[in-house]
């Protein structure tokens, strides 16, 4: 990633109380809190955390909502 570091939000902000992640962007609490005032370096290295903790299967909330069909 290079230039401006992009916000991994996905405004879905809710936080599972087991892992202590977003549900939405796998970030922990002090990760969102302190993002607007992080350099680009710390905000790759968050992303860089993202990225491990879903290939150790930790996951985001699916974008589609319970009851769909278009499955």
């Amino acid at each position: 990633m290079e230039g401006e570091v992009p916000s991994p939000c996905s405004s879905v902000c809710r936080m599972d109380r087991l892992s202590g992640f977003c549900e939405g962007c796998l970030r922990t609490i002090p990760e969102i809190a302190g993002w607007s005032k992080m350099e680009d370096d710390t905000r790759r290295q968050v992303w860089r955390a993202i990225e491990l903790r879903a290939q150790a299967g930790i996951w985001r909330v699916p974008e589609t909502t319970p009851g769909d069909t278009d499955a």
